[in-house]
């Protein structure tokens, strides 16, 4: 019977094909197995990248928040480098009221009316008001 195997041809090419199906079948059944795997690096890295991404997000809005904060702090100094000599010279008491209230306190003092004042400074009724005001609360402080 040996020999009948072997001499016979369509044995012979079914037992080659159903070894090159056997071989076939483990080379699928090995690129399945390495298609899982890497489908699962895949799901993995792309899971990395989303929280990267949150973070970089993360990390942006609090670069621009830092940046708002130092703008904001930077404006405040020069403000207030700008305000130190004038609150100081008001503290100091050495401050004197400007010369326009000054004139109009005057005015004042010698009976004239807002008309008057604003005649003769040559403003509006309601400014010669509004400097009055202004001049007594200067006199007060």
């Amino acid at each position: 019977m040996t020999r009948f195997i072997a001499t016979d041809p369509g044995l012979w090419t079914m037992g080659w094909a159903l070894v090159l199906f056997l071989l076939l079948a483990g080379v699928i059944f090995s690129l399945r197995q390495t298609t899982r795997r890497q489908q699962k690096k895949i799901t993995s890295l792309e899971a990395t990248l989303k929280e990267a991404r949150e973070k970089i997000r993360q990390l942006e809005t609090s670069r621009r928040e830092q940046e708002e904060f130092l703008d904001t702090l930077a404006s405040a100094e020069i403000t207030t480098r700008l305000q130190k000599p004038r609150l100081e010279l008001y503290q100091s008491g050495s401050v004197e009221p400007p010369e326009k209230y000054r004139y109009v306190v005057s005015m004042v003092e010698n009976g004239m009316t807002m008309e008057e004042i604003a005649s003769i400074l040559a403003i509006a009724p309601a400014e010669a008001r509004q400097l009055v005001t202004l001049a007594r609360m200067a006199a007060r402080s």
